[in-house]
């Protein structure tokens, strides 16, 4: 498994932009890569086995891990979802970046974006899951900052309810009937994976950029469960407290939707095409 320090990447990145330069004056040069980052919701680095973590299974973390680049100096923009998730999206230190809490202050029109980047390059361009930069009705919607499709919370508090009766799609409200009367028929990242799977199929002969955006597993709670509709197997029978194995349980859920995303790609022959990084908030 490879190591890479921030000055040997930056320099590899400068040897790769040289690269597609040249690789411009060629008629046969390949599209464009496909960019899909996958962020984790306070998943710590000790949560998955190609940091060392023995007990909790990521075999599909642990081999892109192993055909990829592991980053072993790559800190978060902040403690909290919020302003680390702003600072993915403006590119901005939490010091300049509008958004420093989870106080539902909004990105502003003339903040930077890199859905605006990706999209006046060309990208269709799409995030899924948890935003938290922009209530209804204000400046920070996704499809304001350069986002062609948006599905999913736009509110932190709401995202902690992972049986919601409504998520949004794109400025809209859809009802999740599955899950009224306090029923639980509808698992709000299930629902993401398959929004994933069903944009990368759609877009599959385009450039495309997609960022997933989790709110599993988030922060180990004191007080309060953890929503997962199982408990794993190999889970089950070890001598954990509940919320251990639920934990457990759902990182691991984690990990086989980051597995069939990799098969996804795979089977339609994105994935020497495809840019993924895994990371955390």
């Amino acid at each position: 498994m490879s190591k890479i320090t921030r000055r040997k990447f930056l320099g590899q990145c400068g040897g790769a932009a040289a690269a597609v330069s040249l690789g411009a004056a060629q008629p046969s040069l390949r599209r464009k890569p496909n960019i899909i980052m996958m962020l984790a919701d306070d998943l710590g680095y000790g949560d998955v086995g190609c940091f060392g973590q023995k007990i909790i299974r990521t075999p599909n973390a642990d081999r892109l891990a192993r055909e990829g680049i592991r980053f072993t100096q790559c800190y978060a923009g902040s403690s909290v979802c919020a302003p680390s998730r702003s600072c993915l999206i403006t590119g901005q230190h939490t010091g300049h970046t509008r958004v420093r809490g989870n106080d539902y202050v909004p990105l502003e029109p003339t903040d930077p974006s890199i859905g605006k980047v990706m999209q006046a390059a060309g990208y269709r361009t799409a995030i899924i899951g948890k935003w938290g930069l922009g209530e209804p009705g204000t400046t920070g919607l996704p499809n304001l900052h350069g986002f062609h499709e948006f599905y999913g919370y736009l509110n932190q508090v709401h995202a902690h309810d992972s049986y919601p009766t409504y998520l949004w799609r794109n400025d809209r409200q859809e009802s999740l009937d599955a899950n009224k009367d306090d029923k639980q028929g509808a698992y709000s990242n299930d629902l993401f994976l398959n929004e994933c799977l069903s944009f990368v199929e759609r877009n599959r002969h385009r450039p495309f950029f997609l960022l997933w955006w989790h709110t599993i597993p988030h922060a180990f709670p004191a007080t309060r469960t953890i929503e997962v509709p199982k408990i794993e197997p190999e889970y089950r029978d070890k001598p954990w407290p509940e919320i251990e194995k639920r934990y457990a349980s759902v990182i691991t859920r984690l990990d086989r939707d980051l597995g069939r995303m990799m098969a996804l790609l795979s089977k339609l022959g994105l994935d020497r095409d495809t840019i993924f990084v895994f990371t955390s908030d």
